[in-house]
């Protein structure tokens, strides 16, 4: 076992930790070759291991994540035919978006290419800055586009109320990471009525619920800010947060579609090249407008 094996094992835990240098590098992925110096954003994604289960000299991380010029580059480990890894690179005039989503400690990114494929990685959300600092820096290389006259929405803390305050606080995130942005729409939490009697009797027992949903624009970046779940169902609090991050100048609208088991919502259908994204919405609303006019509906 060698120094730096046992230097991993030692630092090994659920979190995300940064990559500044070659030796930060998981032994298994150094023969990709990764110029991590060079990157603006690196760092290493653990197993779903518990650390009382780890031994020295495993592999301990899932993938390497590194932003360099605005391509990202992500090695993931494989197990079959035996231990080894994969590489994908997204140039950064590739990306057609980017989902964040995290649900206490179960966060989910997905970065998606104009072909139409994805890199999809999970990670434990307590690690939830860092991630954002990759969307943010990934993001920020998007084309930019003619700015849209026009004030926006003003939106205080408690607007949304109690339930969506820490929906608020994200846009205010957002917000602070692109001071030229605007909020173009706001959707409040929406009682659903099901198609169907049988469906709204089992409703009265579960009751659904559309998210409090958020339209925010800049000169690069379309953002949806909403829950994880585009269908929230019981009554228990949902404290998810899901970021829906979409080059501006490319949005293209696809469909605007009633919801197949909601009464008053509908699903609008966003590309971007090949890729292609679905935002339920509440019918006629506000960001359903926003959406459909930015994109050229």
């Amino acid at each position: 076992m060698s120094a730096t094996q046992l230097q991993e094992y030692d630092a090994f835990g659920p979190w995300i930790l940064p990559v500044r240098t070659t030796e930060d590098v998981p032994p298994l992925f150094r023969p990709a070759g990764v110029d991590v110096a060079r990157s603006t954003v690196a760092f290493k994604v653990p197993r779903n291991v518990a650390r009382r289960d780890a031994v020295p000299g495993m592999d301990l991380y899932d993938h390497l994540l590194a932003l360099e010029g605005g391509a990202l580059t992500v090695v993931s480990r494989t197990v079959d035919p035996g231990p080894g890894f994969t590489v994908r690179r997204v140039p950064a005039g590739a990306v057609a978006g980017v989902r964040d989503t995290v649900d206490l400690l179960d966060g989910r990114l997905a970065v998606y290419d104009r072909d139409g494929g994805s890199v999809r990685i999970g990670y434990n959300g307590s690690a939830a800055a860092t991630v954002g600092e990759l969307v943010d820096h990934l993001t920020a290389t998007l084309p930019s586009r003619r700015a849209t006259a026009g004030p926006g929405v003003a939106l205080d803390r408690g607007d949304l109320g109690r339930e969506d305050v820490d929906l608020v606080a994200l846009l205010g995130e957002v917000r602070g990471g692109r001071p030229g942005g605007r909020l173009l729409a706001v959707q409040h939490r929406t009682w659903l009525s099901p198609t169907g009697v049988l469906a709204r009797v089992g409703h009265r027992l579960s009751p659904a619920t559309l998210p409090a949903t958020l339209v925010h624009l800049d000169d690069t970046t379309l953002e949806v800010l909403s829950r994880a779940e585009p269908v929230v169902r019981g009554r228990a609090p949902d404290r998810s947060l899901s970021r829906l991050v979409l080059p501006a100048a490319a949005v293209e609208l696809h469909a605007v579609t009633p919801h197949r088991r909601y009464a008053d919502v509908v699903e609008v259908g966003l590309g971007v090249g090949a890729a292609r994204f679905v935002v339920p919405l509440v019918a006629g609303g506000d960001a359903v407008r926003a959406l459909t006019a930015l994109s050229g509906g």
